[in-house]
């Protein structure tokens, strides 16, 4: 049996970064350490696992809402970025405009690319949200959760939703999580004023994540902790976070809850030159700020490089490259 051996990297191992080499055999790692045997491939720069995305609506132009050529087109850009598997994800949309979405998601699955990352299948980021902490998606495209409002939203394509994000205090949530449990979905708290008793029922209920900690949703408060205070407090809850420095301050990252889960979501990522607007399906958006859109461009999450090579949740979060 071939052996390969990586040898140059910073090798991630236990939290930290270490000098190493990786020893391969038929494509799983057999050994980390020094000196190994093997056919040498030369590496250099920080070495880590494949990273799993669950929460990304497009990259380099290609969203999502735009069809299974340009979720093909997001599979590969990913695999550029150390992202081995991911979820497209969807926005707050109409009806038919979510189902050609999701059922998108489902022809990229059976198209998918040889030199991407996999389309592990569909996020649903609505639309059983809420109105109050609406952020960027459409408000107008809300619906109650539910199972009959679920099949109408992925008729001949529900199978490859994965996860999807709820408002929990809205009407029907309890029951939409446990169909959805059933259907091996899971399901997050996002764009939401639940309080921090209704996210206890939640949990109870089967909700496993909260959707971009902090952003869409209520604040933290001392009298009233709500989203923040629950997904931080709540074992079964995991957050996600947008950890580019500008949806959180990176002081933030410093509240170490054990786990974050990071995300990026933005169809803009990478592209050369930001439009001053653009359209999030209907809803739109104007740049404000020159400095915002330097600063999208050079604070990635996930591990990818920051302005100085290093990965920037590790960095952020971890400390680990000070």
């Amino acid at each position: 049996m071939s052996k390969t051996v990586i040898k140059g990297a910073q090798v991630l191992v236990d939290g930290a970064f270490i000098d190493a080499e990786v020893q391969l055999e038929n494509g799983v790692i057999t050994a980390i350490g020094q000196n190994l045997e093997g056919e040498v491939i030369a590496a250099e720069g920080y070495l880590l696992p494949g990273l799993i995305d669950e929460h990304i609506h497009g990259i380099y132009g290609s969203d999502t809402m735009y069809g299974a050529e340009a979720v093909c087109n997001m599979s590969r850009r990913l695999a550029m970025h150390g992202v081995t598997g991911f979820l497209p994800t969807t926005m707050n949309a109409g009806v038919k405009e979510t189902h050609d979405a999701v059922m998108g998601v489902k022809l990229a699955m059976q198209q998918q690319p040889e030199d991407g990352a996999v389309i592990l299948g569909a996020h649903m980021e609505g639309p059983f949200l809420g109105e109050k902490y609406k952020g960027a998606q459409d408000a107008r495209a809300n619906l109650l959760p539910g199972a009959d409002n679920f099949e109408k939203l992925t008729e001949g394509c529900g199978e490859v939703v994965r996860l999807i994000t709820i408002a929990p205090e809205l009407e029907g949530a309890e029951g939409f999580t446990k169909y959805a449990l059933e259907k091996g979905i899971v399901v997050s708290a996002g764009h939401t004023d639940a309080s921090y008793e209704q996210m206890e029922a939640a949990a109870k209920w089967g909700v496993k994540q909260v959707t971009h900690l902090f952003n869409g949703m209520n604040p933290l408060h001392h009298r009233n902790p709500g989203v923040p205070c629950a997904a931080l407090t709540i074992e079964a809850l995991s957050p996600q976070v947008i950890a580019d420095g500008i949806h959180l301050h990176p002081d933030i990252l410093r509240i170490d809850n054990g786990y974050w889960r990071t995300e990026e979501c933005r169809t803009l990522w990478n592209l050369p030159e930001f439009p001053r607007d653009y359209d999030l399906t209907g809803v739109r958006i104007r740049n404000v700020s020159n400095v915002l859109v330097k600063d999208i461009q050079i604070f990635y999450d996930r591990g990818l490089p920051t302005t100085d090579g290093k990965p920037n949740v590790v960095l952020r979060v971890k400390s680990q490259l000070e």
